[in-house]
């Protein structure tokens, strides 16, 4: 019995039979992951029954009672988790979108307080349920984030002291770098000074790759590890991703400009949304975990084991990472729609090119993290949404979400 119907389906998952086991078994989710836990003990009765059917009154019964299983206590908040699929669903229909995700986690603690998943299946009706659906792609779909990825970027160039938020740059576009790599802001602007803090609320590409440059290769491949990209996050669920990060010694001349903003390594929803849990925490990575613990039938209860946090950048870095990006959802930048009344929001949003069957780039990922209250953050977010219609820029989808 799923008494919430859909709510965190794809975080449950469901129960079926397998070949080797005429004993349903947890096949997603939850279910899955802590089936032993979940499962508990079939019992049995014995008695005897005439040729018709019909049991003797007086003979002898033996009967070995059934023992419930124990139970799994999840981080998720209910009402959280029914927001964000219903602003995934509005979102993904209203701009015609294949899918999209959305992760919630608690700032200070690595909770998961959501984990959603557009048209997240009923458990209960497993007969209305396109099996696509069963799997979380929060979990397990891995895009290139595009802009977003310029988190890693401007966190590490401030960490290692090679720029300041005010530091000047001319931006123009095309540039062309000193290795000779043409790169190219979105939109066409005319050449003018900005600042850091400034490159980052317009995203432009041209800006970063010059930040980007004054930091050498090998250290910003190691910023994205100690980040925790290419490298599951461990959270309790089956089927996550590692993503994708090339080491250096894979970086082609021009890849080691893409790295910079988002583009030649992928991550999953959960990745971007520990990504930006460094920012929030102080500059901590602390990872992220979907069970506070379990359950058993006498009650015992057992935390669950998470890993150890570990620092990544200086609470000072990250305190200036938060003061700049509260612009990019300024009335004026890309993740305006990302505005909460009230509240100020510190966030970035991204745009990834993605290649169909025949390789052209037809299609697009536009995603966001974001964490609020900026001043003294409570909760990130991050989004996905997969190839919305029109340009399905991370401003206009994931950013709304």
């Amino acid at each position: 019995q799923y008494p919430n119907a859909n709510t965190a389906g794809t975080v449950l998952g469901y129960l079926g039979q397998t070949e080797e086991s005429s004993t349903p078994e947890g096949r997603a989710g939850i279910e899955q992951s802590f089936n032993s836990v979940l499962a508990g003990t079939p019992g049995s009765v014995q008695f005897e029954v005439g040729p018709s059917g019909t049991v003797f009154p007086n003979s002898e019964r033996y009967e070995t009672p059934a023992v419930d299983g124990g139970d799994v206590h999840l981080t998720i908040d209910r009402d959280l988790q029914r927001a964000a699929q219903d602003a995934l669903d509005d979102v993904v229909s209203g701009s015609g979108a294949e899918w999209g995700t959305a992760i919630v986690i608690e700032v200070g603690s690595g909770r998961v307080l959501a984990l959603a998943d557009s048209n997240s299946p009923d458990p209960a009706n497993l007969a209305a349920t396109d099996p696509k659906h069963w799997n979380s792609r929060a979990v397990s779909a891995i895009v290139e984030p595009g802009s977003t990825g310029k988190v890693v970027t401007y966190a590490t160039a401030l960490n290692e002291g090679a720029v300041e938020p005010l530091d000047l740059f001319l931006v123009s576009t095309p540039m062309e770098m000193p290795n000779g790599e043409v790169i190219r802001d979105n939109d066409s602007h005319p050449a003018e000074m900005m600042t850091v803090a400034g490159t980052l609320a317009k995203s432009y590409n041209t800006g970063l790759v010059q930040i980007g440059d004054l930091v050498p290769d090998e250290t910003r491949y190691q910023y994205q590890l100690d980040f925790g990209l290419g490298q599951k996050t461990g959270i309790e669920l089956p089927g996550e991703q590692a993503g994708l990060v090339h080491p250096v010694e894979n970086w082609g001349s021009r890849e080691r400009y893409t790295t910079m903003f988002g583009q030649s390594w992928s991550a999953t929803t959960l990745q971007l949304g520990q990504m930006m849990s460094v920012i929030a925490n102080d500059g901590a990575l602390i990872p992220i975990h979907i069970v506070d613990g379990v359950e058993s039938l006498d009650g015992e209860y057992t935390p669950g084991t998470v890993g150890e946090s570990r620092q990544v950048i200086t609470p000072e870095t990250a305190d200036e990472m938060l003061s700049m990006m509260q612009a990019v959802t300024d009335s004026y930048s890309t993740g305006w729609r990302a505005r909460v009344d009230g509240y100020n929001v510190a966030g970035k949003t991204g745009t990834a090119q993605v290649p169909d069957e025949t390789g052209a780039l037809t299609k697009r990922a536009g995603t966001f993290v974001g964490a609020i209250p900026a001043e003294d953050p409570q909760i990130i977010v991050a989004s996905i949404v997969y190839n919305a219609g029109g340009a399905g820029y991370g401003g206009d989808t994931a950013a709304v979400v």
